[in-house]
This record gives C-alpha cells, sequence and structure tokens, in this order.
C-alpha cells in the first residue's frame, strides 16, 4: 500500500486481531482512527472472543489476503505449508499468551509441543490444491516478499491433528507468518 492514496469520502476497510478482552472492547468503541497523520471515522467496529477446537474437517482452505512469509534462520519461505502455519501460529501462541494458551487451545502451547505439532503436521497434512502469487508489500521501508492466494489442505492422519487444528484456527484469527507482513 505504499504511496496509496485515498480520496475523501471513499471506504476504507481494516482489520485488526487483538488479545484479550479490554482490549478488543476498546477497540470496538473507537469513534476515530489515526493512520499517518490522516482522521477517520469508525463507522462499524466489532470485538468477539477467539474460540478454537474441535475435530478438523478432512479438508479446508485458507485464503492468504495479504502476503504470508515465513522465517527460516537466514532465509524466508513464502510456501504456506502445513509445518509453516502450525509453527508460526503456535509459536506466536506460546509467546503472546504463556499459560493462557490452555484457555484459548485447549492445550499449553509450549515450544516443544508446537514444535513436535509442526513435524507432525510435515508428515500428515498434504496441501491439495493451490493457487499462490508472490507479491511484494513494504513494510519498515523495505520491500517484503510472500505469497497470496489460496491454498487446500487434508489432514491424513489422527494423533496431532486436534493441536494442528487449533493452531489453524488461532493462524486464520492473529495471521500466519513472519509478523511483518501477516497473511491472513
Amino acid at each position: 500500500m505504499r504511496g496509496s492514496r485515498v480520496e475523501a469520502g471513499e471506504v476504507v476497510s481494516a482489520r485488526f486481531a487483538m488479545l484479550g478482552e479490554y482490549v478488543g472492547e476498546a477497540v470496538a468503541k473507537l469513534g476515530e482512527i489515526r493512520v499517518e497523520g490522516a482522521r477517520a471515522e469508525a463507522v462499524k467496529a466489532e470485538a468477539w472472543p477467539l474460540k478454537v477446537g474441535g475435530d478438523p474437517p478432512p479438508r479446508f482452505t485458507l485464503r492468504f489476503l495479504t502476503p504470508v512469509r515465513f522465517k527460516r534462520g537466514r532465509v524466508f519461505d513464502v510456501m504456506p505449508a502445513p509445518h509453516n502455519l502450525a509453527l508460526s501460529a503456535g509459536l506466536h501462541a506460546a509467546r503472546a499468551l504463556g499459560p493462557a494458551s490452555q484457555e484459548v487451545l485447549g492445550f499449553s502451547a509450549t515450544e516443544g509441543l508446537v514444535r513436535r505439532v509442526a513435524a507432525w503436521a510435515y508428515g500428515y497434512v498434504a496441501v491439495a490444491k493451490a493457487s499462490l502469487r508472490t507479491a511484494v508489500v513494504y513494510a519498515d521501508g523495505a520491500p517484503q516478499v510472500g505469497s497470496v492466494g489460496w491454498a487446500t489442505y487434508e489432514v491424513k492422519g489422527k494423533r496431532r491433528a486436534r493441536h494442528f487444528w487449533a493452531l489453524v484456527q488461532y493462524g486464520a484469527a492473529v495471521g500466519f507468518g513472519d509478523g511483518k507482513t501477516y497473511g491472513l
């Protein structure tokens, strides 16, 4: 959106993912939003609790509306592979929620468990179909390359399926990826 301009009267939509009732309620009550010196009236704002869980469907599709990428050491992977999704969402939950992850996810998202779920997803969740393209956005003044589009996943195993599904639902709510261009 670098260099984008919005004319007076144009409709602009924004999505914010916030954890915690107090923060969510405060955002829902906003009457005005300021972005880089511009003022906008908040016409509609909603807050809803994040609830995840249950058995995963055998097949599901995720849409990535903003570029998504995953950091691996010194390189970035732009493929929203199942293990990348689990690791990204799980590590975010572990760091952002800590012990409260039990309440949100239905299990305690420790780094060790998250890595085991990601390893399980590598072997038991397949990308059945995908339509992805790379896209560039600017974050922190630098170009960030990621993938946009959709992917359909098939869950082939049961052992960690509920953990994986909870992480996918959590990631769909707060964003997948390295934290700069969250693919939602």
